[in-house]
């Protein structure tokens, strides 16, 4: 295999996992969302693998707007969570603050 070939597959692997994650809704992992930097030695692309290229960088930019979409959810859900949060304090038979420890965004 050709480092090009090695590259491609690696980087195949990991946006493979990083769909299996987002469809299963698991916790997103830091190495999720690290960048891809090209080794400098690498040289140029074979036209061979022009197309499998292609697709990687499609696939990558499916992942980032759906990465995107789910941050932006989380922000919304977390800023609707505070609201609620801060609308509905009460305080137990002991003078302590009683906070809510469910939120259905879905209500």
């Amino acid at each position: 295999m050709t480092h090009w070939e090695n590259l491609l597959t690696s980087y195949e692997a990991r946006i493979a996992l990083a769909e299996a994650t987002l469809d299963a809704n698991s916790p997103i992992d830091d190495e999720l969302l690290e960048s891809f930097i090209a080794p400098k030695d690498l040289g140029p692309l074979p036209e061979v693998l022009r197309d499998r290229a292609l697709s990687v960088l499609r696939k990558n930019n499916e992942i980032e707007l759906r990465l995107r979409n789910v941050l932006e959810t989380t922000g919304r859900e977390l800023a609707d969570t505070t609201r609620a949060g801060a609308g509905n304090r009460r305080f137990g038979s002991f003078g302590e603050e009683s906070v809510p420890v469910h939120f259905d965004g879905n209500a």
